[in-house]
């Protein structure tokens, strides 16, 4: 597997693929392997727990059912050094809300595993632009491609089967070099 064929999902991209109406980006569909940074495994957990009681059990569902076609990307010690570096490139604004602050520093964790691993990131947020050494697909490249039947079938193929994630219960820690 070459690193060209592999990509990042933020969790604004995540939320893209979780909705079946929506186009998703040719890269993820190009992709051998999909990989989702554990603070976005937190994100969209967070969002599920969040859901009106009504939504709940079908969004776990979807949740699960991405989970099993995606690979998670947990951070190592060599992460935190990354992280650092990443960090001291963004000021954060002393009026920034306590709620954006969170959202901010999760950014950063992902982009710090982006820039360890090698691998471009797809989001349709700003957040990332100002990361020296990311890179990644925007908002303007987001979405190209329609057509997705069956839901996740895109991520699904002989070149994957290798890369899926075990349920989410037994995560480990994937050796991407």
């Amino acid at each position: 597997m070459s690193k060209s064929d592999r990509i990042c999902v933020d969790t604004s991209a995540a939320v893209e693929l979780l909705d079946s109406s929506k186009p998703h980006h040719r890269s993820v569909q190009k992709a051998s392997v999909v990989f989702l940074p554990l603070p976005v495994l937190g994100e969209l957990r967070f969002g599920v727990l969040n859901a009106p009681p009504e939504w709940r059990e079908l969004m776990s569902e979807e949740l699960e059912e991405l989970l099993r076609v995606v690979t998670p990307l947990l951070p190592d010690l060599d992460t935190v050094e990354h992280y650092a570096n990443v960090r001291r490139q963004i000021a954060f604004p002393s009026n920034m809300s306590r709620r954006r602050e969170s959202h901010l520093l999760n950014d950063l964790w992902i982009a710090a595993l982006c820039v360890q691993h090698g691998l471009p990131l797809l989001t349709t947020d700003q957040d990332f632009e100002r990361i020296e050494g990311l890179r990644f697909f925007g908002s303007s490249d987001f979405p190209i491609e329609c057509g997705h039947p069956p839901k996740y079938a895109f991520l699904i193929s002989s070149r994957r089967s290798s890369a899926l994630a075990s349920p989410s219960s037994t995560m480990l820690p994937v050796s991407i070099t």
